[in-house]
Formats: structure tokens, sequence, C-alpha cells
């Protein structure tokens, strides 16, 4: 499993508890990080700053950073599994992040878009 403590600096501490590694991130938010939030299997996670940086992860590796401008305030996860005929189930893990400014995105390991604004706060 893993573990991470986001710092009103900025800074990440990350750390695999089976392996026992740990290492400290302090390139990826410049604002306070206000959420964190991991997938129902541990590898994949998000991190959210008061900046509006959104910052995609694997393991202890960040994948991908999105500049969104507005303070992110709200995070959730949801598993998505999508059954075709003739075709592999897929699994998905899609996170959504909501702003102080109403703004609600969603993202997942290749892209973080915009779903819709709302008029008003989103603070949970």
């Amino acid at each position: 499993p893993i573990v991470c403590i986001g710092w009103s600096s900025g800074a990440l501490t990350l750390a695999n508890l089976q392996t026992m590694i740990s290492r400290d991130e302090s390139n990826v938010h410049q604002g306070s990080v206000t959420k964190i939030k991991f997938n129902q299997t541990g590898q994949r996670m998000v991190s959210v700053d008061g900046d509006g940086n959104i910052a995609i992860w694997k393991d202890l590796n960040c994948l991908s950073v999105y500049e969104k401008g507005c303070a992110l305030t709200c995070l959730s996860n949801a598993e998505l599994i999508i059954e075709r005929p003739n075709r592999p189930t897929k699994h998905m893990s899609l996170f959504f992040v909501g702003g102080q400014q109403g703004h609600v995105f969603y993202t997942d390991e290749s892209r973080c878009e915009e779903l819709c604004k709302l008029n008003g706060s989103i603070l949970s």
C-alpha cells in the first residue's frame, strides 16, 4: 500500500509501505495541497491544490499535471467497468474534482476535462 501526505507548502511525502521506499516531491504543487484521493486498488492517486493544479499519480510517480487556475476543494473517485460483447472488460478509475468557482472536472490517466460550471462554490 502507498500512503501520501500533502503539505501547505505544496510538497508531498509519498511512501510505499510494502517496499519501504519513500520520497518527497516538491515540484508538482506550488500551492497548498487541499485533497488527495486513491482509487480502490490504491495504485492510482490524484492530488489537488489551492492554485488549481491537478496531479495524476501511479504508484510513487507523477504521470501528469493539469493547471486549471481555480482553487480546488473537492475530490472523489468512481470505478467504471465497461463490458462489451466480444471484447475484453475494461476497468477505469475516474476522479472528479470541484472548485471554489463552481468548476467540475473529471480526469483519468490520460486527460483532464471540465464537465460543467455550477453557480456557486463546491466545498465538499
